[in-house]
């Protein structure tokens, strides 16, 4: 009996080959790393305007207002102080520097309460994020 030919090991041309498949060389070739989303004719376009609309309001031109006024920008910086990490991150037992000063109770329902420390969170980006996406309460 003949003896067989060696296996030559597979070479790759960059790392993420062994993930998606052989080379194109080798008649393999990457899968695309995000599947592109699906966008209807005209929806970006629709969406910039909604967009621009939106940053022409009224009611965005007073938030721009408030988060610019020196009484919000030295208590923030108190709220900074006292509590330099994320509150929420702390509670599950992580220590992350905290990036946003957030309002438990909003300050369009609850203006009054828009200035008080008490009603203020310290929040790392992470966690504020999914305060403003769902909309959960502190």
């Amino acid at each position: 009996m003949g003896q067989s030919p060696a296996i030559q090991p597979l070479a790759l041309a960059h790392p993420a080959d062994c993930l998606y498949g052989a080379t194109k060389e080798e008649g393999g070739g990457l899968m695309p790393h995000k599947v592109p989303t699906f966008r209807p004719p005209g929806a970006v376009a629709a969406r910039q305007a909604a967009v621009r609309q939106y940053e022409r309001g009224k009611d965005r031109q007073a938030d721009k207002d408030f988060y610019k006024s020196k009484p919000w920008l030295r208590l923030r910086d108190l709220k900074r102080q006292r509590n330099p990490l994320c509150e929420d991150c702390l509670a599950e037992g992580r220590t992350v520097l905290m990036a946003e000063v957030h309002h438990i109770k909003s300050r369009k329902t609850h203006p009054e309460l828009a200035l008080d420390l008490e009603n203020l969170r310290s929040l790392c980006s992470s966690c504020h994020s999914r305060y403003a996406t769902f909309g959960r309460s502190a």
